[in-house]
């Protein structure tokens, strides 16, 4: 689990034609990555 304490976060993937697609974007103060520590889950994301 992570707390965003500084800047913006844009939490993206690559879709199947090799673009950029926006999951979502991430303020300060946002937690985030809960849902894969809670329930073992592997996590994709770089941070």
């Amino acid at each position: 689990m992570f707390l965003l304490k500084e800047g913006r976060v844009k939490v993206s993937r690559e879709n199947g034609n090799g673009q950029e697609a926006t999951m979502c974007l991430l303020e300060l103060g946002e937690i985030f990555g809960e849902v894969e520590g809670m329930d073992g889950t592997p996590h994709e994301s770089l941070v």
